[in-house]
């Protein structure tokens, strides 16, 4: 870790530039488990994070966080690669989210379809990690999903053109007016789902 560290802190002549942190310190303690013992452990994982997940989504103090939020980590030729994503379900069938399956995170789960989930809520000093293999959902779940985005949620998914380049900021803003103008005119059923988007792994 300490020479990841110091190749991204290299500086353009070739020196190293050390950014000194051993010193930050955080006190971990929550008042409502300061021991986490094995008896209160639950032996399902499924209902265990169950618990958790309601515990913390609960608190409405952490209104300021997005407590379904997780990190999705993939790897493909043996390079790790990770991003938030928002979990929109869980069972003891698997844990649900939406992704574009022409970004990269959807090209390297076609790759590989092995991937990890970490959960992490500072509040209640607490993370979650979770391995398996993603698949991709029936269709029709995402297009039910899709249906029930709001409007400016749908024009903002069809403006990702993600893991691309696009041309410039106007390309995008005219790409918004023109989906707008289509949505008023035709309705917010005139934006449909891409064929490409919106896989359900």
């Amino acid at each position: 870790m300490a020479e990841l560290i110091k190749d991204v802190s290299a500086e353009q002549d070739g020196t190293q530039v050390a950014v000194q942190i051993h010193d930050l310190r955080k006190k971990y303690f929550n008042s409502e488990e300061p021991i986490v013992l094995e008896q209160n452990m639950d032996q399902d994982p499924f209902i265990q994070f169950d618990k958790w997940f309601k515990n913390v989504a609960a608190q409405t103090e952490m209104s300021f966080e997005e407590v379904n939020a997780v990190n999705i980590a993939t790897c493909v030729n043996n390079k790790p690669s990770s991003r938030m994503v928002l979990l929109k379900e869980y069972s003891s069938q698997g844990f649900t989210f939406y992704t574009n399956s022409v970004s990269k995170k959807g090209q390297d789960l076609n790759i590989n379809p092995n991937a990890a989930m970490l959960f992490y809520w500072p509040k209640v000093d607490r993370q979650i990690r979770i391995e398996g293999v993603v698949s991709v959902q029936d269709d029709q779940i995402a297009l039910n999903y899709w249906n029930k985005r709001p409007l400016a949620s749908r024009i903002s998914n069809m403006l990702s053109e993600q893991s691309s380049v696009v041309p410039s900021r106007q390309y995008l803003e005219d790409k918004k007016l023109e989906l707008e103008k289509l949505a008023k005119e035709h309705g917010a059923a005139a934006i449909t789902k891409p064929k490409h988007g919106l896989d359900t792994p």
